[in-house]
C-alpha cells in the first residue's frame, strides 16, 4: 500500500522528485500505518490509492515513519531543512519550522473556500493556529483519555462499579495489585502515553482548559501553579502504590493492549482509536468484560469531573518551501484527502 520512491531534496530545503513531462509530483510523509487496524490508517491508505486511480497523471511519493519515531526523525530533518510538501506536524512545533523556513500558513486556502470550510465544526482548527494563522489541516478528532477496564477484574478485587472519586479509585488500585493483576498496564516507550493521555486528564481533575490555554498563550499561567503540581503528585501517587506495570518505558500502546487482551492487566488508558481495535482483536471474553469510563473527580473538585485532554493533535502541513506556483497543487491534493469524504469513510 505505501509507496516510497527516491527524493531528491535541493539546499533550500525544498522536498523536489523529479517529474516527468505533464506529471505534478507531490512528495509526504507520515505515520499512518500501512495494514494499520485504526480508522485513520485505513483510511488513508484508501484514500491515497483512490486519489492515485483518478489523478493518473500526479505522482506522490509517500514515506512512512512509525509514529514512536517521528519525533526523532523529524528533528534530525528539521536540523537538514529536508522534509516533504506535505507532512503531520503539531502546534508546539509551528514556531521553529517557521523561524526555519519549514512551513507555511494555509489560512487563505482553508478560509478562503467558504464551502470547504464550512464542512468543520466550530474550534476545529484551534489546535493548528499560532500567530492568527492556520497552519494544519486535521484529519481526526479523539478524546485522548478513555480508561478500558476490565469489569471482571474489577469485580473480583471488590469493586462491582468504576470508582466514582479519586480516592476511591486509587483504593481500586491498590485492591487489583493485590488481586495479582497488574492495575493499570502502561506502554510509555515513545514517552508520549504517559504525559498526553493520562497526565493531561490529571491536570484537569484540578482545573479547566483555560488554564492550558493561558500556559500555551503565555498569558499568566505556568506549570508551576497548584494544578500541574497537584496532578504531578497524584501522578507519584500512583507510582508508588504500584499502579504501572514495572516495564511501563520499554512496551508502547500497542503491546500494552496486548497485556490487557492477555487478562494480565485490569485497564489501559488510550484514546478513541483504540476502540475498533479492542473490538476487532481482542479475545471475546476480554471484549465482553470491558467498559469504558474516564478518571473520577478530585473531592471538591467535582466541576472537572467530565473533562479529559483531546482535539485534533496532529495536522498536515506544509512545507515552507513549497514554490507559490505549486501551492494550489498541494493543498488541493491535501483537501482532497483530509476533506469531509475522508470523515464520512
Amino acid at each position: 500500500l505505501c509507496r516510497l520512491l527516491p527524493v531528491a531534496v535541493m539546499a533550500s530545503g525544498r522536498s523536489e522528485a523529479p517529474a516527468e513531462d505533464g506529471q505534478t509530483v507531490i512528495t509526504m510523509m507520515s505515520f499512518h500505518v500501512p495494514g494499520g487496524e485504526q480508522a485513520a490508517d485505513v483510511t488513508f491508505y484508501e484514500r491515497l490509492e483512490q486519489f492515485r486511480a483518478e489523478h493518473p497523471d500526479w505522482v506522490i511519493e509517500h514515506e512512512f515513519v512509525p509514529h514512536d519515531n517521528y519525533d526523532d526523525v523529524m528533528t534530525t530533518r528539521i536540523a537538514a531543512r529536508d522534509l516533504p510538501d506535505v507532512y503531520p506536524a503539531k502546534s508546539d512545533s509551528y514556531q521553529i519550522l517557521d523561524e526555519n523556513g519549514l512551513i507555511g500558513p494555509i489560512t487563505e486556502f482553508v478560509q478562503g473556500d467558504a464551502e470547504f470550510f464550512s464542512n468543520y465544526t466550530a474550534g476545529a482548527m484551534d489546535d493548528f493556529l499560532w500567530n492568527d494563522q492556520i497552519w494544519g489541516m486535521p484529519w481526526n478528532a479523539n478524546p485522548n483519555h478513555i480508561v478500558y477496564y476490565n469489569s471482571e477484574i474489577l469485580a473480583e478485587a471488590g469493586w462491582d462499579e468504576f470508582p466514582t472519586t479519586m480516592d476511591d479509585f486509587l483504593e481500586a488500585l491498590a485492591d487489583i495489585r493485590d488481586a495479582g493483576y497488574i492495575p493499570l498496564v502502561m506502554g510509555n516507550r515513545g514517552r508520549w502515553l504517559a504525559p498526553s493521555l493520562i497526565f493531561n486528564t490529571m491536570v484537569y481533575r484540578y482545573t479547566d482548559a483555560d488554564y492550558f490555554t493561558s500556559v500555551f498563550n503565555d498569558t499568566g499561567a505556568t506549570f508551576l501553579d497548584p494544578p500541574f503540581i497537584d496532578a504531578a503528585e497524584l501522578l507519584l501517587d500512583m507510582v508508588e502504590l504500584g499502579a504501572f506495570n514495572e516495564d511501563m518505558n520499554s512496551i508502547d500502546n500497542l503491546q500494552q493492549r496486548e497485556v490487557y487482551y492477555s487478562g494480565e492487566a485490569a485497564m489501559f488508558v488510550e484514546g478513541g482509536w483504540a476502540l475498533a481495535p479492542l473490538i476487532e482483536t481482542a479475545p471475546a471474553d476480554i471484549r465482553s468484560a470491558t467498559r469504558l469510563a474516564v478518571f473520577p473527580a478530585i473531592e471538591g473538585n467535582e466541576e472537572y469531573a467530565n473533562i479529559v485532554a483531546g482535539g485534533g493533535g496532529w495536522g498536515a502541513t506544509v512545507n515552507g518551501q513549497v514554490s507559490d506556483d505549486r501551492m494550489d497543487d498541494v493543498m488541493y491534493f491535501l483537501k482532497w484527502m483530509y476533506g469531509p469524504e475522508y470523515a464520512a469513510e
